[in-house]
Order: structure tokens, then C-alpha cells, then sequence
């Protein structure tokens, strides 16, 4: 049986939680890439 693509993004995860979950995940994610790139050198940054 195939399964379409729903646009529901409460049938994305079987457990409410994973979702919460998953957001925290890209935050932290994010944050991280940001202090990351802020850190490292300027000649690597400079264009």
C-alpha cells in the first residue's frame, strides 16, 4: 500500500515528544554551527 505525503505535521511523529525533540535537536544544531563559525579564524571567514 502506498502512502501518500500528508501535510500534517502531527502525523509526523507517532509521539508528540518526538517533535519537541527533534526542534531541540536543530536548535541546538544551529547554535552550535553559529559558535563554531564565530570562533574560527578571520582568514578563514574573510571573502
Amino acid at each position: 500500500m502506498l502512502r501518500q505525503i500528508a501535510n500534517d505535521p502531527n502525523d509526523w511523529f507517532a509521539d508528540p515528544r518526538d517533535l519537541v525533540t527533534a526542534i531541540k535537536r536543530i536548535v541546538y544544531v544551529s547554535v552550535e554551527s553559529a559558535r563554531i563559525i564565530d570562533n574560527l579564524p578571520a582568514e578563514i571567514t574573510a571573502e
